[in-house]
């Protein structure tokens, strides 16, 4: 068996494009890399990104990418985000996904609202876990999985949040693991530009419009992951 494909999209919003930049420089190593930009003012400086405009947020960048997806395996990064050793993450996100049913798997982030207790958790191998579902900032994802998650309205969710729990929710539906990966960290800033409740009732309001079988199994990851015990990070 050949192997996988891998195909990187970076989400830039105001003030990341130099490290989207860099990124999208270190990523090209590992395959096709798309920029999926937020930021009118640098969209002259990077003719070849995919640009939405200053009122895109991650749903819109979410669509974009999902449209464009072409490999066996999407990564997703936050411009953000800072990998510390990106060859290593993927010779460890090819290893996991090629050798069990993994369907998303997330290197550790050093800062995530989405934490757990190691302990508690089923372990696959040295470091990797399986997980109710993951934080977003970091992660891959199996195509299989991505063709079972529904559509995200901009208009309804813009800013995004159920996206994490769709993918999960995807994955149990085709019978594939969710992992994170605590040898491996992404740092990431303890920050956010926009208000928790207008994003929770942004959610609220995309899981609302589901089809029941998924939004039975979106609840579900959601009480999977809330019945854990949580860590403190960042």
């Amino acid at each position: 068996m050949g192997a996988i494909t891998i195909e990187s999209f970076v989400f830039n919003w105001r003030g990341h494009a130099a490290q989207a930049h860099k990124l999208e420089r270190e990523l090209r190593k590992f395959g096709r890399t798309t920029v999926v930009n937020s930021e009118e003012e640098v969209e002259h400086l990077h003719p070849g990104w995919v640009h939405l405009g200053d009122t895109a947020y991650f749903a819109a960048q979410w669509a974009s990418a999902r449209e464009r997806f072409q490999g066996e395996i999407m990564f997703h990064v936050q411009a953000d985000a800072e990998p510390e050793n990106l060859e290593e993450i993927f010779e460890r996100a090819r290893s996991a996904l090629t050798s069990a049913r993994v369907g998303v798997y997330e290197p550790n982030v050093s800062y995530s609202d989405v934490t757990y207790d190691a302990a508690v958790l089923r372990s696959l191998g040295p470091d990797l876990y399986e997980v109710p579902l993951t934080d977003c900032t970091c992660w891959f994802i199996h195509r299989e999985v991505l063709a079972t998650v529904p559509h995200v309205e901009p208009s309804i969710n813009a800013l995004g949040w159920g996206i994490a729990a769709a993918v999960a929710a995807g994955a149990g539906l085709v019978g594939r693991l969710v992992v994170r990966d605590y040898g491996v960290i992404i740092r990431h800033p303890k920050n956010r530009g926009y208000d928790n409740e207008d994003a929770l009732r942004q959610r609220d309001a995309f899981i609302d419009a589901l089809a029941p079988d998924f939004r039975m199994e979106m609840e579900a990851v959601y009480r999977r992951y809330l019945a854990l015990p949580r860590v403190v990070t960042g």
